[in-house]
């Protein structure tokens, strides 16, 4: 974002950025398929392992501690 660089699916995901990449008229198809696997689990417990995963990062998102 904040070099306003653009990065096209196959860029993005050799970058790192994301975790697959999908022709457009698949995305809408594929993420249905993707997120029915967590349709059944429980979202608190699925928040509670995003917040764990993620500490340091929304540490430094709430805190304010930006290192600058």
């Amino acid at each position: 974002m904040t070099t306003g660089r653009r990065y096209g699916g196959t860029e993005a995901l050799a970058a790192g950025l994301v975790d697959e990449a999908v022709a457009e008229t698949d995305v809408v198809p594929r993420a249905v398929e993707r997120v029915r696997a967590l349709a059944g689990k429980d979202s608190g417990t699925l928040g509670t392992i995003k917040q764990r995963m993620f500490r340091d990062v929304l540490h430094t998102l709430t805190e304010g501690d930006l290192g600058l």
